[in-house]
């Protein structure tokens, strides 16, 4: 499971913790490992957790395509640690940082999206949330690119077509 790093400090690899998986409207509490983070530029955190039952799995945007600003896309995420929503939205700037791949949208998410997942109209993963910018009202995510690495790196490159 991908999410943002900054949830995790150095003392926590391979700490054994738990996530939410939310089914039903029913919240389960799922024991889960920290694999790897960084919460640096990249912001990408890597857990891992025994499957309590059917779960949906969003595929990642394979590496042959790209990104596009006004490009529709959604986010899900748990707004000040409500169950996961979705939020539309669309690209406003790709890259604008220097470092790793990041994508804005439209609409600053509120606290409790951080490590949510953004994804495009058909449901492909393309970013993880990391921080708003209120002044400008936009979310940023890490980019698909950065996640292609943060897999590569924990030798994951199976799920990236």
């Amino acid at each position: 499971m991908l999410t943002c790093g900054h949830l995790f400090r150095a003392d926590e690899a391979e700490t054994k913790m738990a996530i939410e998986i939310f089914r039903d409207d029913e919240c389960i509490p799922v024991p889960a490992t920290l694999i790897d983070f960084r919460n640096d530029e990249v912001d990408l955190g890597l857990m891992k957790f025994r499957n309590p039952g059917s779960i949906s799995k969003a595929p990642i945007l394979p590496k042959k395509e790209s990104l596009e600003e006004d490009q529709f896309v959604f986010s899900i995420g748990c707004d000040h640690g409500d169950v996961p929503s979705r939020r539309d939205a669309f690209i406003t700037k790709l890259n604008r940082f220097l470092g790793p791949s990041n994508v804005e949208i439209a609409g600053a998410p509120v606290q409790g999206r951080s490590g949510g997942g953004l994804f495009d109209s058909r449901g492909r993963l393309i970013g993880v949330c990391i921080a708003a910018d209120n002044d400008l009202d936009e979310g940023m995510f890490v980019g698909p690119e950065a996640i292609y690495a943060q897999l590569s790196k924990n030798k994951l490159d199976r799920f990236v077509e």
